[in-house]
């Protein structure tokens, strides 16, 4: 059989690939967005304005679906559990970009949680993760421990704080994805 015949037209891998840049412009642009906001406005009620927005118009665009088919009560447990783990990442990112870690770092630190999804999977969810996956893991690890030093490889005890809470929001992220 063809392998060809399953995979979609060259013109809609393209597009999938150009959606996957503008998703993740704009993802990188809102760590400065961020880091800004929170120098004129509290974390939480940054947080809570963001998020209260988000939630009006999700419920809005969601309203006809819950009501033809209202969640169960695990799915509202579930939601309650990712819930508390976005919460959680987003509360600690934004601290960790208030004590002065700059937005570059802070979404590469954020972009950890993409390569901790495999550690907690094995973990957790007793899956083995591919060895490419470990080899992926172990160079982001590295560009960690590259950012973490200034010039001159001088570990900097200033953004233990910062980063601290950043990779604290990280685990939460990758435990979000996870669950």
């Amino acid at each position: 059989m063809d392998a060809s015949k399953n995979n979609p037209p060259i013109w809609q891998q393209v597009l999938a690939d150009i959606a996957l840049l503008i998703v993740n412009v704009i993802w990188g642009s809102t760590f400065i967005m961020v880091d800004t906001a929170v120098e004129t406005v509290s974390v939480f009620v940054f947080l809570a304005l963001r998020f209260g927005i988000a939630f009006l118009a999700l419920l809005i665009f969601f309203a006809y679906f819950l009501i033809k088919k209202p969640p169960t009560k695990a799915d509202l447990w579930r939601g309650v559990l990712i819930g508390v783990f976005l919460f959680g990442g987003y509360t600690f990112q934004t601290f960790g970009l208030q004590c002065g870690t700059g937005p570059g770092k802070a979404g590469f630190i954020t972009g950890l949680s993409v390569v901790l999804v495999p550690i907690f999977s094995a973990i957790i969810l007793k899956k083995k993760p591919h060895s490419l996956s470990w080899l992926g893991i172990a160079i982001a690890v590295i560009g960690l421990l590259l950012l973490s030093f200034d010039t001159g490889w001088h570990f900097r005890i200033s953004d233990i704080k910062g980063h601290s809470l950043l990779l604290a929001g990280t685990l939460c992220f990758a435990l979000h994805i996870l669950y």
